[in-house]
């Protein structure tokens, strides 16, 4: 076999070795990419099911058909025992009655659901908790003292959090004018039955804490803007005003209960 020969197989056998290695690097990158695929489509999967507002309303209930008057005397809020700091949440887990509790369920899972499809669990969870902390403390600060429980502070909490929401995310948000006009409906509804309850009715039957409803949906819109994700450029600035705000009420709060704590006893 002539060196001509020889030099020609040995290209060829280059080349075919060459091209192996490229597809097989080919295949690799395939793979590697299909697999990277995957495992992001269901961490997204994972993050968008609405875990927390369905762990959250399965404690509620079991609350309410499990545990003795005992243990819910423990975890209502008590103004006469604000050092038992638990009970500033753990009240929202509490209800008066099964119709109570049935609405309660239907109106956070209707307002919760979605929003944590959209925002994730751990946001949903931070609106909710701050909206029950903010009617606790608000009710201790501006109410006449009184027993609490129900879940209301952060349901409204949940309901202005759409607003901030949508604030946040106008220009991407999908069905938009929709949800503008189901949160305007709802919030228009419901303050109108408030102020009718409130001052035509004398508030009985049944007492509705209004001071903890107002000051629940007040964080709903302030922590949203603080927390939710968006691919806005005016995030930032939102988020700075957010907290500047949020720290003046915060503020204002304190020195009105402090002037009233401190405030001499005429008579």
């Amino acid at each position: 076999m002539c060196d001509v020969q020889i030099q020609r197989i040995g290209v060829f056998k280059f080349l075919r070795d060459s091209c192996a290695i490229v597809h097989n690097r080919t295949n690799l990158l395939h793979e590697n990419f299909d697999r990277w695929r995957e495992k992001k489509l269901d961490s997204t999967c994972l993050k968008r099911i609405p875990y927390f507002i369905v762990l959250v309303s399965l404690v509620e209930v079991a609350l309410y058909y499990l545990a003795n008057d005992t243990v819910k005397r423990y975890l209502l809020y008590d103004p006469e025992k604000n050092t038992e700091i638990w009970r500033f949440l753990t009240y929202m887990l509490i209800h008066k009655d099964y119709v109570h509790l049935f609405l309660n369920l239907i109106i956070q899972a209707f307002l919760g659901l979605p929003l944590e499809a959209e925002q994730g669990g751990c946001r949903c969870m931070t609106i909710y908790f701050s909206g029950g902390l903010a009617g606790s403390m608000g009710a201790a600060i501006f109410s006449p003292p009184t027993l609490m429980a129900g879940a209301s502070g952060g349901i409204y909490s949940l309901l202005t959090s759409h607003v901030a929401n949508i604030i946040l995310n106008y220009e991407t948000m999908s069905y938009v004018w929709y949800r503008i006009t189901a949160v305007t409906t709802l919030m228009v509804a419901d303050f109108i039955h408030i102020t009718y309850h409130v001052w035509l009715c004398n508030n009985e039957n049944p007492k509705i804490e209004w001071v903890a409803h107002a000051s629940g949906a007040l964080s709903g819109l302030l922590i949203g803007l603080l927390v939710f994700s968006s691919s806005s450029k005016w995030r930032r600035k939102i988020q700075v005003t957010s907290c500047l705000v949020l720290i003046v009420v915060v503020a204002i709060a304190a020195a009105y209960h402090l002037h009233d704590v401190t405030a001499p006893v005429v008579g």
